[in-house]
């Protein structure tokens, strides 16, 4: 899990008493993990070191 990951606050484990619920709290995560990754492309990297 990455740091933007974590920032978003997406789960490491997700579970539901059904399906129904299961696949809503899965696409959920799909939501997280895409704005995680969007702030991750639009955070500019600073290297640090020669």
């Amino acid at each position: 899990m990455t740091a933007y990951e974590m920032a978003e606050c997406c789960d490491r484990m997700v579970d539901a008493d059904d399906p129904g619920t299961l696949a809503e709290k899965l696409r959920e995560q799909e939501r997280r993990q895409a704005a995680a990754a969007r702030s991750r492309r639009l955070t500019p990297r600073i290297r640090s070191g020669p």
